[in-house]
């Protein structure tokens, strides 16, 4: 093996950050990827397994870095129209002797924030919001005003959705629920003002209204605060409708024959994809894909993979997190686990994850080739832990290594472990095959003696865990020409 010698690193994270990193990144990007989207707490429903911890620990293990909680606040509150004051519910009654109340998803946010997970509180269940309505857009700010108060204090892994699915689609009504949000942020920002904020979109956040479907594109139904970087735009994909509605009465009532995945379904699931990245590169706000995913009931299994592999390939190469509905709900034609902490069904599996085995398959004897990296150029006394350190790669500064012995043209076959062959959580930062390459690896302690390996060379890379590279105790994260990440 030959060695990469890092010559220096600043003292500290945010020094290294700012003194090491030099690659210039035109927008800012959401530093998770993979995700899973629950059922939740809405019409009357009552997961107890959400509770249990082994849950989230199970999904952190298996590849998935963020979740979506889903619940209506109004179901678990009181609210006095007469003074505009919400108050949250720690139980409720009513179909159950003793329902969920807000203390429950307090330990269903902790134990999922414990495991590693980002948590997406999604405010789920009023489609019908009119935010023309004075009394409506009272309630609606007065619920999130004590839902921001509760969750003050909590770390920024919990993530606020503002509404789910407003189905609206005439400017009026737009304008109006974009002011109801731009309120709501500043209600929110009195109390939480660094929380990554996911504002909705008209017409049940599909991705036209992004762009109004128009040549040149037209971003005007999506009008964001001012001078606030931490927020990013929640978007669903269900189209086409007759593939991933077949079997489902809110669908089509009559339509009880298989449909199967055809050219033109495909090329209409990528228009729709395409619509993020045209108002991404528009307007440099960042997106989150929080729904999508067909029914199960009728649809060809492998038509599914096909389906999710096209919209997971296309979000990875993008970098536009993702998620499908839902994890388990003992409901046949949506569930993606077997069982509540069980195995994900196979043809899923392929779709969640189509290039790569998820970390605890992982296997250094895979790896055709690595390369030992030391850090002869920290002097300091006392080891330096968890550290983010960004590592450099080129046919150049590294004897032995050479671009074409990596198996993935887009460096996902990468990977770094520590002296011992435990797996290090990495980023990569940038990805030149014809230059150099960077990544962040996270090193668990390091010193002036800390040796860590670069593997490279294999069919099936692990899929790296980006959000566990940097920790909750940082306040944010720059690389140079970036705006400010939440964490």
């Amino acid at each position: 093996m030959r060695k990469v010698i890092v010559a220096a690193i600043a003292l500290c994270a945010l020094q290294a950050l700012a003194a090491t990193h030099t690659e210039v990144t035109k927008v800012p990007r959401l530093p998770f990827m993979n995700g899973m989207g629950f059922d939740g707490y809405y019409e009357g429903r009552n997961r107890t397994w959400m509770t249990r911890p082994d849950i989230y620990t199970d999904l952190a293990n298996k590849g998935f870095d963020h979740i979506r909680l889903p619940v209506d606040f109004r179901d678990y509150s009181s609210y006095d129209s007469s003074t505009g004051v919400a108050t949250l519910k720690e139980t409720t009654a009513g179909w159950f002797s003793t329902g969920p109340g807000f203390s429950t998803f307090d330990t269903v946010i902790n134990n999922a924030i414990a495991a590693g997970l980002w948590v997406y509180l999604d405010f789920h269940g009023w489609f019908f919001i009119d935010p023309t309505d004075e009394a409506q857009r009272k309630q609606f700010k007065a619920l999130w005003k004590a839902v921001a108060e509760r969750y003050k204090d909590y770390p920024n892994k919990l993530v606020f959705e503002l509404a789910n699915e407003p189905v609206i689609n005439r400017t009026q009504v737009i304008n109006a629920l974009n002011s109801l949000q731009k309120e709501t942020v500043a209600i929110i920002r009195e109390t939480n003002p660094t929380r990554l904020i996911l504002y909705s979109v008209a017409d049940s956040n599909q991705p036209w209204a992004l762009t109004q479907a128009a040549t040149p594109i037209n971003t005007s139904w999506v009008s964001l605060p001012e001078n606030d970087n931490n927020i990013a735009l929640a978007i669903h994909t269900y189209n086409p409708i007759d593939f991933t509605g077949q079997g489902e009465l809110y669908a089509n009532p009559d339509a009880t024959n298989q449909v199967r995945l055809t050219s033109s379904h495909l090329a209409t699931i990528r228009w729709d994809l395409n619509q993020m990245t045209l108002y991404h590169e528009a307007t440099g706000v960042p997106l989150t894909l929080t729904e999508f995913g067909p029914s199960h009931a009728l649809a060809d299994h492998g038509d599914i993979t096909t389906y999710m592999q096209v919209i997971v390939r296309y979000c990875n190469e993008k970098k536009i997190p993702r998620m499908p509905w839902m994890y388990y709900a003992n409901r046949s034609n949506c569930d993606y686990f077997k069982s509540v902490g069980g195995e994900i069904y196979d043809y899923l599996k392929d779709g969640l994850f189509p290039d790569n085995t998820t970390p605890d398959c992982f296997n250094a004897s895979d790896y055709a080739h690595c390369v030992d990296i030391t850090f002869s150029g920290y002097s300091g006394t006392s080891a330096l832990e968890n550290f983010p350190v960004l590592v450099k790669l080129s046919e150049g500064s590294v004897y032995g290594f050479r671009y074409a012995d990596c198996l993935k043209t887009d460096g996902s076959d990468i990977c770094f472990t520590d002296a011992d062959g435990n797996l290090l959580a990495h980023e990569i930062d940038t990805w030149n095959p014809n230059g150099t390459s960077t990544f962040w690896v996270k090193v668990p302690s390091l010193t002036s003696a800390t040796r860590i390996v670069a593997l490279y060379g294999c069919a099936k890379p692990v899929l790296p865990k980006v959000e566990s590279v940097w920790d909750s105790d940082y306040v944010g994260v720059w690389h140079m020409g970036e705006q400010k990440l939440p964490l």
